[in-house]
């Protein structure tokens, strides 16, 4: 169980909370279209990528708190259950994406070389952006 703003509750409840707050509208209401300018061709690509980071983000935090702290591992099982389908269901290759999302987190806060990780991570939309800022 979980203190949440003095109520107990469940690791299920805390996950959907989480999965809902930073997966969900976090993909939705940060990276709103009319902010993004690509081309309308890349845009699903880019809300379907954006998302996976977002559940690979929250994922990372939640297992970098399990090793410190052994009441979240019912919370890391229950998230888990929310972004991976079964693996007959694609849960494998969906497990495959989120680690490499995760590995890319990593490659981003170690090397510190945003921009250029910025362009490689729209590159994989098949979006080759050359110019990441744009003149005043």
């Amino acid at each position: 169980m979980f203190n949440v703003r003095g109520t107990l509750r469940s690791a299920a409840y805390v996950a959907q909370q989480l999965h809902m707050l930073f997966v969900v509208d976090g993909a939705k209401n940060y990276f709103k279209p009319s902010d993004i300018h690509l081309p309308k061709d890349k845009s699903d690509l880019f809300y379907s990528k954006i998302y996976l980071y977002c559940e690979a983000a929250v994922l990372r935090v939640l297992l970098t708190e399990e090793h410190q702290n052994r009441n979240y591992k019912e919370l890391v099982k229950e998230f888990e259950k929310l972004i991976f389908p079964p693996p007959l269901h694609g849960g494998m290759t969906k497990l495959e994406a989120v680690k490499a999302a995760m590995k890319s987190h990593d490659q981003l806060f170690a090397d510190k070389k945003e921009f250029s990780w910025a362009r490689s991570w729209l590159k994989g939309i098949g979006h080759d952006e050359t110019i990441l800022i744009d003149d005043p």
